[in-house]
């Protein structure tokens, strides 16, 4: 079982070592949240980065030298030192999408964004875009400056029968109210598995049970968070559907990149 507020997932390292962190929440038009953060100038800050299905589009800004543009960081396949890697010295406006989403800005596929961080420019539908965003460094105003442009984008988007399958897919997951596998998603949508598995991890990336794994991952860390204690960790894994503690242990480490009780102890 994988309650919505998991398809909302983060980094929580950027939290960690960024400077003056802030975000809003958004979950409309596939906008997961806004975030803003600045690294400081004297050392270059590699945050750990954990698996993750979701993009994010970043924008940064040096007020020193006037460098400014825009980039695409994809999912993250597995935990990584080489993951998100911001620049000392830089502020950034980022965007996140809702977990399996593409965004609509970018003329490349999910997939091929994994453990990539790509120039915007390279890959953006409008260059116009990314100044219109540039030319104002106010947090509340590129928030609302990036979602009315996106809306509009959103609204006249056209979708393939095989990316609403994947958004059904998606969604399935996010309602949280039963367990998902590929025997139920056959019965409900009348195709095969073997073709619902090719036609997500064609469009999103992950096959159907990883995607779900590393929600589950991060749903672990989401009330990790919250309960901070290691009286809880039977009570997660019981609440999250693992066969047992172990279990929860062993999906965690292989997503997040260290146990519950390490986690807890950071």
């Amino acid at each position: 079982m994988v309650p919505y507020r998991a398809m909302i997932t983060d980094q929580p390292d950027i939290r960690k070592y960024g400077m003056c962190y802030r975000q809003d929440r958004v979950a409309s038009f596939e906008i997961a949240l806004f975030y803003s953060v600045s690294f400081e100038a004297d050392r270059r800050v590699k945050p750990i980065a954990i698996a993750d299905v979701c993009a994010d589009v970043l924008f940064y800004k040096n007020d020193r030298t006037g460098d400014a543009g825009a980039e695409i960081a994809g999912p993250i396949s597995a935990p990584s030192l080489g993951g998100f890697c911001f620049r000392p010295g830089y502020r950034y406006f980022c965007v996140r999408f809702l977990s399996g989403h593409s965004p609509l800005i970018a003329k490349v596929a999910l997939p091929a964004m994994i453990d990539k961080c790509i120039p915007l420019s390279d890959v953006c539908q409008s260059d116009s875009f990314i100044r219109h965003i540039l030319s104002k460094w106010d947090y509340h105003w590129q928030m609302e400056a990036f979602m009315d442009a996106y809306s509009d984008l959103f609204e006249n988007a056209q979708f393939s029968e095989k990316q609403e399958l994947c958004q059904y897919i998606v969604n399935r997951f996010s309602d949280g109210e039963d367990e998902i596998n590929l025997a139920v998603l056959e019965k409900e949508t009348g195709y095969s598995r073997q073709y619902i598995n090719r036609i997500f991890q064609e469009k999103v990336g992950f096959s159907v049970m990883r995607f779900g794994k590393v929600l589950r991952a991060h749903n672990v860390l989401q009330n990790l968070t919250d309960l901070q204690g290691q009286a809880a960790l039977a009570r997660v894994a019981y609440d999250l559907g693992f066969s047992d503690q172990s279990h929860m242990t062993r999906d965690f480490k292989k997503y997040i990149g260290v146990t519950p009780l390490q986690f807890l102890a950071s």
